[in-house]
């Protein structure tokens, strides 16, 4: 083996080869907590959140600084993405994540109908980017380092936003209705987005005794800021979520026939139970967690948007283009309804106004697509494999009351990119064992 300065030639490859990982893995650090917070800047109270930054264009309100964050946040995105182009570029040759390619160019083309063109092009741009970056991920680092890198970023929006709660309440609290926020626009953001983060907190590896105290304090401090938020929507999620785990680490103690059998006794024994209930005694249970029956509005708001929608159902009034305040449709459904908001409260509802019924059909095509590939993943005995599956019914959870699918510069969607494509993979490889050695 060749020696340089005495020290032999792989063992130099090997350790700039970890620091490569270490200094890219830092530089993702930003735009992961910008797009972790939705944009959100928790020290400007005015400032355009990118997920809704149509809004902000609109109103003028934007600030030189914003600016300046904005334009670092997508240079060291742009940069990251383009140092593995060609690998971003071959994941479509492998038919995983077209139908995302399929959602940007509809977006982007929304541009030529939209009320706003502007606005859709600017935030079609960015919601590119943002898929570009979920394969990103996908391609620069594997399973291990992806999860890994997911509880770095956890850890910082975790001790960031107890943190800001705690020593800056005018900030990390929220006052109307009251609940932590941390360094997020609202309360709700903030308990689904640590619910998100703390998925990878259960599936993550660990080592030894030092890594497993480090999980346990991560998540008992993630139930401690979803709990403070007193948010009603994170608090289902997060029995969601650690009923998903425990589930899942009973079912995998059993051999795989058997597995399979109990997963069906599950489905069929408690999921079915329970829905037939929640659908029977839907007026106690939403008194029971405080909502009444229209679940705070939001049946008003949505019956408000499906007339909105069915003006334009097929292209929809164009990509992050239909809230324009008062004016237009958008000013019908929040007169109807007597109190501001700027989303539909409903993911597919959303997706449905921007781009239309197109739109919708590539989404809810993503949806099936990435349930059939989770099918002989589920009990593939691969944490990360399981992971990506707790995060797909999540997103397909959350999307049912907030704005997450196809929203730009959302870590949820991100996060959906690269568990539909994990997802893609692993039933690949699972399905042609031989093809992948």
């Amino acid at each position: 083996m060749r020696e340089i300065a005495g020290v032999p030639q792989e063992a130099i490859t090997n350790s700039d080869q970890r620091l490569s990982h270490l200094v890219v893995g830092w530089m993702l650090m930003v735009p992961l907590f910008y797009f972790a917070s939705q944009g959100t800047l928790w020290f400007n109270s005015n400032s355009p959140v990118l997920g809704s930054y149509a809004s902000a264009l609109a109103s003028g309100g934007s600030r030189g600084e914003d600016h300046v964050i904005i334009a670092s946040v997508f240079t060291i995105t742009l940069v990251l993405i383009c140092s593995r182009i060609k690998s971003v570029i071959s994941l479509f040759s492998r038919g995983s994540g077209r139908e995302f390619v399929v959602l940007a160019g509809l977006a982007l083309v929304s541009c030529l109908w939209s009320q706003l063109p502007g606005i859709s092009l600017v935030a079609s741009i960015y919601f590119a980017i943002n898929i570009l970056f979920g394969f990103y991920l996908c391609q620069r680092f594997n399973h291990r380092q992806i999860l890994r890198l997911l509880l770095t970023i956890g850890w910082i929006c975790l001790v960031s936003s107890i943190l800001l709660a705690l020593l800056f309440p005018r900030y990390g609290v929220a006052q109307a209705p009251p609940g932590w926020r941390g360094i997020y626009e609202q309360k709700n953001t903030c308990a689904a987005m640590t619910i998100f983060l703390l998925a990878a907190g259960f599936f993550a590896p660990v080592g030894g005794l030092l890594s497993r105290l480090s999980r346990i304090a991560y998540i008992l401090l993630s139930v401690l800021l979803i709990v403070m938020s007193k948010s009603m929507t994170g608090c289902l999620l997060l029995a969601f979520l650690l009923a998903y785990v425990f589930v899942m680490r009973v079912v995998q103690r059993f051999p795989k026939k058997e597995s399979v059998v109990l997963v069906l006794l599950l489905i069929v024994g408690g999921v079915l139970p329970l829905a037939i209930a929640g659908i029977s005694y839907f007026k106690e249970i939403a008194y029971l967690v405080g909502k009444d029956l229209t679940l705070t509005g939001r049946t008003t708001i949505w019956r408000a948007v499906v007339i909105a929608a069915m003006k334009r159902p097929l292209l929809g009034y164009g990509y992050r283009a239909f809230w324009t305040g008062l004016q237009g449709e958008s000013g019908v459904v929040l007169m109807s309804n007597g109190w501001s908001f700027s989303q539909a409260h409903n993911g597919f509802l959303e997706v449905w106004l921007g781009i239309g019924a197109l739109g919708l059909g590539v989404v809810l095509y993503s949806l099936v697509k990435a349930f059939r590939n989770a099918l002989p993943c589920i009990l593939a005995r691969n944490s990360y494999l399981n992971w990506c599956v707790c995060i797909l019914l999540l997103i397909a959870i959350h999307a049912m009351d907030e704005y997450t699918l196809a929203a730009p510069n959302n870590l949820a969607w991100i996060l959906y990119i690269v568990a539909s494509v994990g997802l893609a993979d692993g039933a690949r490889r699972i399905r042609f064992p031989a093809a992948h050695g």
